[in-house]
């Protein structure tokens, strides 16, 4: 006798049908809302928060029905939240800085100096010869890849950290909602770029612009009121363009060690004072960054920073 077999059923997993049903409602779900908005039964309101989203962790709001939209969001949360991926095979000579402890100065940026001559600007700063070991001469990019956290400065000849650095510009200026066409000023030589690395990733950069021969004004502001400090007219050196650390990093000093860096070495033999630094209209958190770096207290009792616009 001959029997036929029967082949046996395949059985599809719970899990299967689930994520199918799933994948079946959100796609009839978009093609209802789709439907609506080309409608005119919705007021604009309604179409408009049918269709934008406003993630809870980057804040960024985005058109949810878009895919380029969609995918914009992706990058922008990823930077935002763990900093930009930095795949940099080769560092110049010298780019590489070694972190080192918070310079004494900034404990002692407010009560010990002479208010008056500061907010007139007759005070003269006399230059510090950087220590020899803030630069780290033999760094081995294959070695420290997978190690710890460094700062390098960006170097024009390097056209790949270049890219990077631009790139993760543009990401801060998002998020800060500051214009995008002040990013390349440090490539023409007009300034210098800082990168904080860590796990392979860039968390943190400040941009720092040349104040000397420059047309821009410089004042003192009331760190409570935002309000300036009118007939004075000081002079600083250098001017903190952009400082960004990554969302998931801040609150551990990067900020300050990428301001520490920056003033080391903005000018080759010259350590900047951080009185001789100022602000491009700080944020909410840049203004909290100032207070600890180089705010000065006045008689009135209130906290000043020097800024520049």
């Amino acid at each position: 006798m001959v029997t036929q077999r029967h082949q046996p059923k395949r059985r599809t997993s719970n899990n299967v049908t689930k994520k199918l049903k799933q994948s079946t409602i959100a796609t009839s779900t978009n093609n209802m809302k789709s439907s609506l908005l080309t409608s005119n039964k919705l007021s604009p309101s309604t179409k408009y928060d049918i269709m934008i989203k406003k993630c809870d962790i980057c804040l960024m709001k985005y058109n949810k029905l878009d895919p380029v939209a969609a995918h914009r969001h992706k990058e922008f949360h990823d930077v935002q939240t763990k900093g930009l991926k930095w795949a940099v095979s080769n560092y110049l000579k010298n780019s590489k800085f070694a972190l080192k402890p918070l310079n004494s100065s900034l404990k002692n940026s407010r009560g010990t100096r002479d208010i008056f001559q500061m907010l007139s600007g007759s005070q003269h700063h006399q230059p510090l010869t950087p220590e020899n070991s803030q630069r780290s001469t033999n760094f081995n990019p294959q070695e420290d890849s997978a190690c710890g956290e460094y700062i390098i400065e960006i170097q024009k000849e390097n056209v790949q950290e270049v890219k990077l650095a631009l790139q993760l510009l543009d990401f801060v200026n998002e998020e800060l909602t500051a214009p995008k066409d002040e990013n390349d000023f440090w490539i023409s030589g007009k300034g210098k770029c800082f990168v904080f690395i860590k796990d392979g990733r860039a968390v943190g950069v400040i941009t720092l612009e040349d104040l000397v021969s420059t047309h821009y004004t410089m004042k003192w502001m009331i760190l409570s009121t935002k309000e300036i400090v009118e007939h004075v007219n000081p002079r600083f050196l250098a001017g903190v363009s952009r400082i960004w650390v990554s969302k998931q990093y801040r609150r551990n000093g990067i900020a300050l060690k990428l301001l520490e860096t920056a003033r080391r070495s903005f000018c080759f033999g010259v350590e900047l004072k951080p009185l001789q630094i100022a602000w491009s209209q700080p944020s909410e958190s840049g203004s909290k960054t100032a207070k600890k770096f180089n705010s000065v207290l006045h008689k009135s009792g209130e906290l000043l920073i020097p800024v520049y616009f």
